[in-house]
């Protein structure tokens, strides 16, 4: 068992690999977990914020439905684990079984405790002529709610550090330029179709035409993707 413990959660992280005749789905539905967790700082902290403390740049509200919508995510990848076939041969300590656990011991009471209480206050009670982010500081538990939440995100970032070491995937967060990487290094990416040499060639675009954040990734990056 690997059981973590971080303010009033406590989960058992820990669970098998699925081989063989499964290894594809199971595979697949990591993958699939990882990506939700990794594209979500509500969830799994910022890539730099180490100690899961950083909630700068974030309107809570909009971080409550973020943490909600993983929470629908997640139960879709479970449903798609295959726990009916493996459950037969006496596997229960799977991946769908670690998602139960994270929603129903972390994110369930987080989000009880929390998002209906501070929707309703929002909503409602704040000051609403006030900028977002100095509304928020409003709030009567904040300093509650950011103490648990810290503790939510330090779970679910260690639950995907083990799914990147289980399956050895690689870790967009620690990469630079991670939005081209992610699609260059999945498992599950389609090889690039041939070109075709019939065609006319058309005009290289100027750089004036490119997308000014492709255009800042190709200064600072050098990518060999394939």
């Amino acid at each position: 068992m690997a059981v973590m413990k971080k303010g009033n959660f406590s989960i058992d992280i820990g669970f098998f690999k699925l081989g063989a005749y499964f290894e594809e789905s199971d595979r697949q539905c990591a993958w699939e977990l990882y990506t939700e967790l990794a594209t979500r700082i509500a969830v799994t902290r910022k890539s730099k914020d180490l100690d899961c403390t950083d909630f700068s740049g974030e309107v809570f509200a909009e971080s409550l439905a973020s943490l909600h919508t993983f929470f629908g995510e997640a139960l879709k990848i479970m449903r798609q684990s295959p726990v009916g076939s493996i459950q037969a041969r006496g596997i229960e300590n799977h991946l769908g079984a670690l998602i139960h656990r994270a929603m129903r011991d972390v994110l369930r009471p987080f989000l009880e405790t929390w998002q209906a209480d501070y929707r309703f206050w929002w909503e409602n009670t704040s000051y609403k002529t006030l900028r977002p982010f100095e509304r928020q500081q409003g709030y009567p538990k904040i300093k509650e709610m950011i103490s648990q939440w810290s503790d939510v995100r330090a779970i679910m970032r260690a639950i995907q550090d083990e799914l990147v070491t289980m399956y050895k995937f690689v870790d967009v967060t620690k990469l630079n330029c991670y939005f081209l990487l992610a699609a260059s290094r999945s498992p599950y990416r389609r090889p690039l179709p041939a070109p075709d040499t019939t065609a006319e060639t058309p005009p290289p675009l100027a750089s004036s035409a490119l997308h000014p954040r492709l255009v800042f990734r190709r200064r600072h990056c050098s990518l060999a993707v394939g």
